[in-house]
């Protein structure tokens, strides 16, 4: 395992290790784990378990199994890195945020081991990651195939005493039990720990549909309250409605800015955590309307907005919700938001030709930043340009008041085209207005070679 650089010790113990590490060829965390063989013979089963178990499972939410070998004194395994943050360490405030969604996508995790014949085990909240607004599910070395009699390791042993044939239902109960630790005041969620702990609703399908009866009920009760209140000396509250329920009654483009606004004001903190508690709400209650998205001004909004909010969550869920016309139409948002993404898909060459076509009206300054994002993405997604595109592309760069950081991006796309076999010229001015600068020089001289 010399491929992999140790960083720090996750878990030490007598007999094993958890180490993170560097992938020295691709540059990533990894993490990595070994266990002597003179450890005891049950612990080294359930370190090839969980081999067994990473190999088998179908999740993307769960770690990837990379190598895994076994040498004179030890076995050993590689895992992806899931950085985030665990449960027990999740602020309170966040916690509650997405609480729902934290419920249903355990089920899920858990639903993902019981589908290959196993039992989890070992549930504890330092165990579920929170990263990207998706909870990801660590640790597999607990794991027992379904019905067995004996368990390993295990988070609650006291459930594992009062059952003698191990099953699914097992991972149920201590999920109730590490969610009512997590949420002891709510009652939609006191109402779930029971059914939960009994053995019913065993699917997430089951308890999404749960969580969203009681919110159904919660505003039932929150619209009779506000009639009553409207009879009995608070009529001004259903003669006036505020900007958001006159929305909500009556969903459109041009009243979600006053709404959305209206609900922004609310809100405290940072504008970064206002613009993330704001998005979550409007998202989390589905308010907003399909004409929002078909708008191309609110769309705009929307996206500078989650970008504001700092979270690639956001971006990613809008992203999926904005018609691909409506996209085309701000190509210069949809560029640099997704430059910022990892693992995006490429974009269409169409969606190329027209933010080069809507640049060409900025300012300097703005224009400049535009083709920064622009010539990344080109080189990240090994696009060529058409004759025409690659005309206009060039004449863009004679008129622009360019920086040394940026020549050099420029160059390093006229070489990509080089080695496809394919010629563009460079601005006449910048070989001389760039001559004191290092990587300028090695990068013009490689071109002129390629010339």
């Amino acid at each position: 395992m010399k491929r992999y650089e140790p960083v720090r010790f996750l878990d030490r113990t007598l007999y094993s290790n958890v180490c993170l590490a560097r992938d020295q060829v691709t540059g990533r965390f990894v993490v990595t784990k070994s266990i002597l063989k003179s450890a005891d013979p049950l612990r080294i089963h359930q370190f090839h378990v969980e081999i067994d178990v990473l190999t088998q499972i179908q999740d993307p939410f769960v770690p990837e199994i990379m190598d895994a070998l076994e040498t004179e004194n030890e076995f050993m395994m590689t895992q992806t890195y899931i950085e985030g943050t665990s449960l027990n360490k999740m602020p309170v405030k966040e916690r509650y945020r997405y609480r729902n969604q934290i419920v249903t996508e355990s089920l899920e995790r858990l639903e993902s081991v019981h589908r290959i014949g196993f039992v989890y085990m070992d549930l504890k909240p330092e165990h579920l990651i929170w990263r990207d607004h998706h909870l990801y599910l660590i640790d597999f070395n607990a794991c027992i195939p379904i019905g067995s009699r004996q368990a390993i390791l295990s988070s609650y042993p006291e459930l594992v005493r009062r059952q003698e044939k191990l099953d699914f239902c097992l991972d149920h109960q201590a999920l109730a039990l590490m969610l009512k630790t997590l949420y002891p005041h709510s009652f939609g969620f006191r109402l779930l720990f029971r059914i939960l702990h009994r053995g019913g609703l065993r699917s997430a399908r089951s308890v999404r549909r749960f969580l969203r009866t009681v919110k159904i009920g919660s505003r039932i009760m929150m619209v009779s309250l506000c009639l009553v209140l409207s009879v009995f000396g608070l009529p001004d509250m259903v003669l006036k409605p505020d900007p958001l329920t006159k929305y909500r009654l009556l969903p459109n483009s041009e009243r979600f800015m006053n709404a959305y606004f209206y609900t922004l004001e609310q809100k405290s903190g940072t504008a970064e955590e206002k613009a993330q508690e704001n998005l979550y709400q409007w998202i989390e209650n589905n308010w907003i309307d399909d004409s929002v998205y078909k708008d191309p001004h609110t769309a705009l909004f929307l996206l500078d907005q989650a970008v504001q909010s700092e979270d690639p969550g956001f971006c990613r869920y809008l992203l999926k919700q904005i018609p691909t016309s409506i996209q085309n139409e701000i190509p210069q948002t949809i560029l640099l938001i997704k430059s910022t993404l990892p693992s995006e898909p490429a974009l269409p060459y169409s969606f190329y030709h027209a933010y080069l076509k809507q640049i060409q009206s900025e300012t300097n300054q703005q224009r400049l930043s535009y083709l920064d994002v622009f010539e990344k993405s080109l080189l990240e997604n090994a696009i060529v340009l058409n004759a025409k595109d690659m005309r206009h592309l060039t004449k863009l760069e004679a008129e622009t008041k360019s920086d040394a950081n940026h020549a050099c991006l420029y160059l390093e796309y006229c070489l990509f085209l080089k080695a496809k076999g394919i010629s563009i010229s460079i601005p006449e001015t910048w070989p001389k207005k760039y001559a004191s600068d290092a990587k300028w020089n090695e990068l013009y001289q490689l071109w002129r070679q390629a010339t």
